[in-house]
């Protein structure tokens, strides 16, 4: 009888698992990490990044790599040499050896250039060398582009990511790096990304409560402390919700739910268990893609979470008391009636506006994208139009067909219902969808505590919600100048224009978004001095 054993595809492997870093500000950052965990001092660290739609270069002054360190470098899924005590690391990080292929997530070309006692190394895999890899092969032939070539440079790596699928947003890099990096703000660490000097994010504080380890997770795992940070402001993303980390690194975030609720966006923290990254049962409490997502059914994260939940929901319902009371005083209550009033006002126009462009896209049977839809999508429980060559549908639009012949008005409300046809392709159909959240009711104004870092007025998108900073240093100047009274004239008038100059950025954005990017920058500039000026007009008289 033939044994069989169980065969694998080292090319499919990689490209497969890269296949997980399709996100390039995840993939860039897998070097840049690499980089902070071989540094060769703890200060003093410099990393330059610079990117074009062409390549993505990353150059560190870290520790470099001997013929040794770069054969463990190019083994797929292979432990770092560090957790063996066989290379010289901050973090100890790498466990399941997957994040030097990231670059194949997002390009075709990967090359990596070293120096460690001045010995240059440079050695170049490709997309097509992994492709065209015999299935049967374990290994597949680098191309040698440098060999223990000597020189007389200081030890350093740099990372050349080129033929790139999909271009890296510079911003949203710079973002997660200043998020990353808060961690080592106590060190002398350097990162800049095209000329732009990523400086690590620090969170103003308001209040910090500390637990001890209790229950099943203190029987697992010993004693630890759950820090529990509440922020004087708002946060977003990657700050809402406790870190988890194992060794000094980021394995999870989990907020237990309670990131979406009202006042859950407050609320971040830590947790250092170190041996959470072992696995129970051949269950692992994380994935390799390390996209900081823990895995519930792992026992340890589970307990974690069980301890976690009810702390959290403590500290928030005393936080929710506190923004309670402070909302019910008299300044807030004026304050939220000066935004309600220049709500209306921004409305009377808004909807004047729609209302033209409705007028020409119901003789045109276009689309609007500026009232609430519901898309084709995959969600069943949603019922989407597409929408045909007939009459043209919207979740807004109610309508009856037919002629009023006897010019008597309708005693029932209109139908809300359309009939699809299967049998064609030019009248509307249903099918599965999803809901693009818009508030019916129009632009709302509100005002809340950003921080003095943060910009005077913001517009959220999703919410048409426009807010007034009341940290920022030119707010909070006015306000003082004017006795800390909200209703003085003056404070109502930089109210007014500060409100006025953020509605003309939303309808430039809403425009740009109702033509999907194509609107041409000059007429969007006189679309935008159009509206203000006209809101201008409108309103000025209540304020000056």
């Amino acid at each position: 009888m033939t044994e069989l054993a169980m065969k694998g595809n080292l090319g499919k492997a990689i490209l497969q698992t890269s296949a997980q870093f399709t996100e390039p500000t995840s993939a860039i950052w897998e070097y840049v990490i690499n980089a902070i965990e071989y540094r060769e001092k703890p200060d003093g660290l410099r990393v330059s990044i610079t990117m074009n739609k062409n390549e993505v270069v990353i150059s560190d002054n870290s520790n470099g790599m001997d013929h040794e360190i770069l054969k463990n470098f190019f083994t797929f899924s292979g432990e770092n040499l560090a957790r063996k005590n066989k290379q010289a690391s901050w973090l100890k990080r790498g466990i399941n050896g997957s994040g030097k292929i990231a670059a194949f997530g997002f390009a075709d070309e990967l090359e990596v250039d070293t120096v460690k006692n001045y010995r240059r190394n440079a050695y170049k895999l490709t997309r097509k060398y992994i492709e065209n890899n015999p299935q049967d092969s374990q290994e597949i032939p680098l191309k040698n582009l440098k060999l223990d070539e000597k020189v007389d440079e200081p030890n350093g790596t740099t990372i050349k990511i080129s033929n790139l699928n999909s271009k890296p947003d510079q911003n949203k890099l710079i973002r997660k790096i200043e998020r990353e990096i808060s961690h080592w703000k106590s060190y002398d660490i350097k990162i800049t990304v095209n000329s732009v000097v990523c400086e690590p994010k620090q969170l103003d504080i308001e209040k910090t409560y500390t637990f001890q380890s209790e229950g099943d997770i203190k029987d697992r795992y010993g004693d630890f402390k759950l820090n529990i940070h509440v922020s004087k402001y708002p946060l977003e993303g990657f700050d809402i919700g406790v870190k988890v980390l194992c060794n000094n690194n980021i394995v999870g975030i989990e907020d237990c739910g309670l990131g979406s609720s009202p006042y859950g966006n407050y609320l971040t923290g830590d947790v250092e268990i170190p041996e959470l990254e072992k696995p129970i049962d051949n269950i692992f409490p994380f994935d390799q893609t390390r996209k900081q997502i823990l895995n519930r059914t792992h026992k340890g994260v589970k307990e974690l979470i069980f301890f976690m939940g009810p702390k959290l929901e403590s500290v928030k319902k005393e936080l929710v008391d506190k923004k309670n009371e402070e909302r019910n005083s008299a300044k807030s209550k004026k304050l939220e009636k000066i935004c309600d009033g220049l709500s209306n006002s921004l409305n009377d126009h808004w909807n004047d506006i729609k209302r033209k462009i409705d007028v020409i896209r119901g003789a045109s049977n276009a689309k609007s994208a500026l009232s609430e839809i519901f898309q084709p999508g995959s969600d069943e429980d949603i019922e989407a139009f597409i929408d045909g060559d007939g009459v043209s549908v919207s979740s807004e639009e109610e309508f009856r067909l037919g002629e009023n012949v006897k010019n008597i008005s309708p005693l029932n409300d209109p139908q809300n219902l359309v009939v699809e046809n299967e049998n064609s392709d030019n009248q509307a159909q249903k099918s599965s969808g999803k809901k693009l959240t818009r508030r019916k009711s129009g632009f709302i104004v509100v005002n809340e505590n950003l921080g003095e870092s943060e910009q005077r007025t913001l517009y959220k998108k999703d919410e048409l919600k426009i807010i007034i900073n009341l940290d920022h240093p030119s707010t909070v100047t006015c306000l003082k100048s004017c006795d800390d009274d909200v209703e003085n004239i003056s404070f109502k008038r930089f109210i007014f224009e500060a409100v006025c100059r953020e509605f003309e950025h939303a309808i430039a954005q809403e425009f740009i978004d109702d033509s999907q990017g194509s609107y041409p920058p000059e007429d969007l500039l006189t679309e935008m001095r159009f509206h203000y000026d006209n809101i201008l007009r409108s309103i000025s008289s209540e304020f000056y």
